[in-house]
């Protein structure tokens, strides 16, 4: 009986000492895993050769990466590239802004010409003239700017022009959201050189011009 007992214990001391044994490595295991997430910044675990991402503001060069996978910087040579495809992105939407106020204007002036020459055969010069200007006199009273509707087509161009710069303004913004230093700077440059060169266009003046004041 003795004998029986003393199997009993061992088989209990046996089972107890398992349970530690997996216990421990499973604290282990937790430790390890919890430090390589620490590691990588925010839950993302890193280890060179991959994508290393961080929601918080950082200056990181190798093995950063940007929208996909495909996207990734394993050199500082392909960074650089990186920053100055920024810049570019941010210059082409600039341009295309430009080019969608270019055609506006174009469709505007397209469409007085035609109303001006239509009403050049019934109506006075003056009257041509004052409607090439965008307002239309009648009489001694200045009646308000007029307004018209593109065409389909026309509108369809504008719309093109609209989703590319939309395009353009989300990746910019995805871009912006991986609190990059080197890539946010690259942002303002792009803007800068972008809005410089393709917004020194003309100021259109809206309302009446104001009498009676004096100027210096």
């Amino acid at each position: 009986m003795d004998h029986g007992m003393d199997h009993s214990n061992h088989m209990a001391t046996s089972t107890i000492a398992d349970i530690v044994a997996t216990a421990t490595e499973t604290v282990a295991t937790a430790a390890t895993t919890a430090a390589k997430m620490a590691k990588g910044h925010g839950g993302m675990g890193y280890t060179p050769g991959t994508c290393r991402i961080s929601m918080l503001w950082n200056w990181y060069v190798i093995d950063s990466c940007f929208i996909s996978r495909t996207w990734h910087n394993k050199t500082t040579a392909m960074f650089a590239g990186s920053c100055i495809g920024v810049v570019i992105i941010c210059i082409i939407l600039e341009f295309v802004r430009r080019v969608q106020r270019e055609y506006d204007r174009a469709i505007v002036r397209q469409w007085t010409e035609k109303q001006a020459c239509s009403l050049s055969q019934s109506a006075s010069e003056e009257g041509a003239a004052n409607l090439k200007t965008g307002t239309l006199v009648l009489g001694k009273s200045l009646a308000t700017p007029l307004t018209f509707r593109p065409t389909f087509m026309q509108q369809f161009i504008r719309a093109l022009l609209y989703v590319v710069q939309f395009w353009a303004a989300y990746l910019i913004m995805l871009l912006a959201m991986y609190y990059n230093g080197y890539i946010i700077i690259c942002i303002l440059i792009g803007v800068f050189l972008g809005h410089f060169i393709f917004g020194y266009d003309n100021i259109t003046i809206g309302g009446k011009q104001e009498t009676g004041t004096s100027c210096c």
